[in-house]
């Protein structure tokens, strides 16, 4: 017995209080304390650690149905249905944050929790679990709160709208007035100016409207593509039914300043009453497009396909670099290294560039385009933007230098975004630690950049007073004026959404560490800590400031087709209601750029169902808001009130 002992290996002894505040590797001693402890002088002590003993299969089985006993220790991490529960469970305590769960969908969407959500939310769960034991700071359960919050809303931002419909057969009869009414409807639309969708196109396809099938296999594709993306803004009664219009919601539509008119209806209802069609077609869309292999067979025509079906995504379901807008993107990267792109308009084609980089950037997706696309697709040869702002600032430009200021906005804007993706908001980016040096950087080309848009959209006013009898030349100049605004604030709000949640894991693991260790954070933790809420000020400025010049920009809008910001402004108003996030603006302008997000969410609504519940959280912010003005102009009122009725005893007393 005594040899089978002395055999055996003995096992090592816990680590030092020290030596784990210090995160060092620790060499206990069994009669004495450990050489870095003795080194330093320190006192050397180890707090007793009971380790749980490991559950069996048949306690997870049980546990996770709901009916598994609970063990001793408080700090036991959960399964992954109890940590999906405690996820939802915090986010709708969290009214301030879950607007986007307060009206149910008639498709329930699914809970797809990344990697790092589900450790988070398993630490929340078991601190949360503990109550009053001691592994449990008081206030650690707010900032356990925050972080689980931040990273639901983080994985479903845009959660409670329907998911992508699964492709079906072509079955929907359409009648042939109906297909040329839903062509015909995309003369108004943005998506006319895609170099790839030439009106010529439009036009050919108007004449086979009668027999459908007598369409080729791909321009066919491209025809029902068209109308799934038509639906979303045609006002056919075959689309949104016979119900009637106001008078209200019909004049906003020709209004060519939607948002500057008396009464901005509140058009979301529209959103639901064409939504039925609209998935028809758009599931039709898709089963044509696997049908015929559009993201395998590169061409002008299936490279058009691709890109409407990814803007699809987008719009609906604010979804960036889907599977068909990267598809399009080697399409056209392997037509333009062919030879077989043809002459296209590279201005154009450059603004629509700026939608789908942004697009990818605010969700976290890599850019698509490289530099060498960019290059190749556009062949626009940048200038550093120092040199363009000293042109901006020093020469009166005209409407035609106005328009060709996209491509140096255009080249500068995706450069940023693609640094931005690669070191700080993309999915790799968001594992490695913070490289404070390419912040600092990235900050002074983002104020350089911000200060190039600024000297452009300043010429833009008097352009206008010029160009009064060019009705087209104005309205571009107005898409321009009002892209420009909205376009830097895509830019500005991913980085401090990314240093945000930066900040609060930063807390969260700090809490979670030093409450089960029972040691205070080191010096050097402390002071990382507060280098990044330093860069976390800077970008709250930048955020704040953006989002008053995105609230002057959309007022500009031309056109009621120009307001589809829905899933962006979205976060742009969670952003404003926390009111710490708030910097460098008076209480009045965020009002206003609230006030102004609710009003383009109701407007935007027509084309697509909102179901984020965003428009009644502002209404509930505000209205809150003004109660409180009103109590505090009514408490100083009465204070004045009070301090005017001693005065005025005071008078009255004789001065002795």
């Amino acid at each position: 017995m005594s040899t089978k002992a002395t055999s055996m290996k003995r096992k090592k002894l816990p680590a030092c209080d020290s030596c784990k505040a210090r995160r060092v590797l620790c060499h206990p001693q069994s009669n004495g304390p450990c050489p870095r402890c003795s080194e330093k002088g320190v006192n050397c002590t180890t707090t007793p650690v009971v380790r749980r003993k490991r559950r069996t299969k048949v306690q997870l089985v049980q546990s996770s149905e709901g009916a598994g006993s609970s063990s001793t220790s408080p700090c036991i991490p959960p399964d992954a249905s109890s940590v999906e529960n405690a996820v939802v469970a915090v986010s709708m305590r969290s009214t301030s944050f879950s607007g986007a769960l307060s009206e149910p969908s008639p498709v329930p969407p699914s809970l797809e929790m990344p990697v790092a959500m589900v450790e988070e939310a398993q630490l929340a769960q078991s601190l949360e679990s503990a109550g009053s034991s001691p592994c449990t700071p008081p206030d650690a359960s707010s900032s356990v709160e925050n972080a689980v919050v931040a990273a639901f809303m983080r994985s479903s931002s845009f959660m409670g709208t329907f998911s992508e419909p699964s492709p079906v057969p072509p079955s929907l009869e359409i009648p042939a007035a109906m297909v040329e009414e839903l062509i015909e409807s995309l003369r108004i639309s943005p998506i006319i100016n895609h170099p790839l969708i030439s009106l010529s196109k439009i036009e050919a396809l108007l004449l086979s409207s009668t027999n459908l099938l007598s369409l080729q296999p791909q321009d066919r594709v491209l025809l029902h593509c068209l109308m799934a993306f038509s639906s979303l803004s045609s006002m056919s009664p075959f689309v949104i039914g016979t119900e009637e219009i106001s008078d209200e919601q019909s004049l906003i539509f020709s209004a060519d300043s939607p948002l500057k008119a008396p009464i901005i209806p509140d058009l979301r209802q529209i959103g639901f009453r064409r939504e039925p069609v609209f998935l028809k077609l758009w599931a039709e869309a898709l089963w044509l497009a696997n049908q015929e292999g559009i993201a395998t067979n590169p061409s002008s025509v299936n490279a058009a396909s691709c890109w409407v079906l990814g803007h699809i995504a987008q719009v609906v379901l604010g979804r960036g670099a889907s599977p068909f807008n990267l598809a399009f993107v080697c399409h056209v990267r392997c037509l333009a290294e062919e030879g077989e792109l043809g002459n296209i308009h590279s201005l154009t084609y450059h603004s629509h560039m700026i939608g789908d980089v942004l697009t990818a950037l605010t969700t976290g997706r890599s850019i698509q385009y490289t530099a060498n696309d960019e290059l190749l697709i556009v062949r626009y040869i940048p200038e550093p933007l120092e040199t363009l702002l000293r042109v901006a600032t020093t020469k009166s430009f005209t409407a035609t230098e106005v328009f060709m200021s996209v491509h140096p906005f255009a080249h500068h804007l995706t450069r940023l975004a693609r640094e931005t993706s690669d070191n700080l908001t993309g999915v790799f980016a968001r594992t490695q630690p913070l490289d404070e040096s390419f912040l600092i950087k990235h900050f002074a080309s983002l104020d350089l950049f911000h200060s190039f848009l600024l000297a452009v959209l300043d010429q833009i006013p008097q352009i206008l007073q010029q160009s009064c009898n060019k009705l087209l030349e104005i309205y571009y100049l107005r898409v321009c004026s009002s892209g420009f605004g909205v376009v830097w604030g895509s830019l500005v709000l991913p980085i401090f959404e990314a240093l945000r949640d930066r900040s609060l894991q930063f807390a969260f693991n700090a809490t979670f560490w030093d409450s089960s260790n029972g040691s205070v954070s080191s010096l050097a933790d402390d002071r990382n800590y507060e280098r990044l809420q330093m860069h976390l000020r800077h970008a709250r400025r930048l955020a704040s400031t953006a989002a008053v010049e995105i609230c002057k920009a959309l007022r500009e809008a031309p056109s009621i087709t120009r307001l589809t910001h829905r899933s962006e402004l979205v976060r742009w108003a969670r952003f404003l209601m926390d009111e710490d996030n708030v910097m460098n603006i008076t209480p009045e302008q965020c009002i206003q750029a609230l006030e102004c997000f609710r009003d383009v969410i109701q407007v935007a609504g027509f084309c697509c169902a909102d179901r984020t519940g965003i428009v009644e959280s502002i209404n509930e912010y505000l209205a809150m808001r003004h109660v409180s003005t009103r109590n505090d102009y009514s408490t100083g009122f009465e204070a004045l009130s009070s301090f005017t009725a001693v005065s005025s005893i005071d008078s009255l007393v004789p001065l002795v």
